[in-house]
């Protein structure tokens, strides 16, 4: 397991350093040399020999949408670009996801709801820049630390819930153009302040959410 995890964070860093929708150079190709892409109705899968990364939305779909876990015998764990699926209203995503990729979910006008599972370690920047519709998120524990952009220019976000302690910020603009945002966090968690990037805080008890 501890190997698969390491594999995983490899794949993961290297998805961050290459944009979402650009063709591979050949040297990319040689690193990827085992992947295969896979069209079905509903997504546009990028799969090799230990997980599935899930790179782009049937945008024709409406309304909720949920993740598959496995594809083809392998975790589904990475989330890439569902950018401008302007049609998309609520996703849910599965417990196999651990990265959610730069962009993932940027322009998403309509999106009011999104699960993210405790599963999740990392979040790309700008994963949710300008979602106009969505209001609230609950970001879990395992997230330690937050990129440029990530909630920016999303102006009736009014709620962000921390499960766990506070992440590490290395770069102003998380929360850019978004000047509604409450950042609540739980009792017992550490690294709190009065703010949190520029946003204020307060103590949160989990039973009256």
């Amino acid at each position: 397991m501890k190997s698969l995890i390491a594999k995983f964070s490899i794949v993961v860093l290297m998805l961050c350093a290459i944009p979402c929708m650009a063709e591979q150079s050949n040297s990319d190709k040689a690193l990827t040399a085992a992947e295969k892409w896979i069209y079905t109705d509903d997504f546009i899968y990028k799969k090799n020999d230990f997980f599935v990364t899930i790179i782009q939305y049937n945008q024709r779909a409406k309304g909720s949408v949920s993740i598959p876990s496995v594809f083809e015998g392998l975790p589904v764990t990475v989330i890439n670009s569902f950018e401008c699926c302007e049609d998309l209203t609520s996703i849910t995503l599965p417990d196999s996801i651990i990265h959610i990729g730069k962009m993932a979910f940027s322009g998403c006008d309509n999106l009011t709801n999104i699960t993210i599972p405790d599963s999740v370690v990392s979040i790309g920047p700008a994963a949710f820049h300008g979602c106009q519709s969505l209001t609230s998120v609950t970001i879990p524990r395992g997230v330690s630390s937050m990129l440029p952009e990530t909630f920016s220019q999303v102006p009736n976000l009014t709620d962000i819930y921390f499960l766990g302690n506070a992440p590490e910020f290395n770069a102003e603009g998380i929360f850019y153009g978004s000047t509604n945002v409450v950042i609540h966090y739980r009792p017992g968690t550490t690294g709190w302040k009065d703010t949190f990037e520029g946003r204020p805080t307060v103590l949160w008890n989990p039973q009256f959410k």
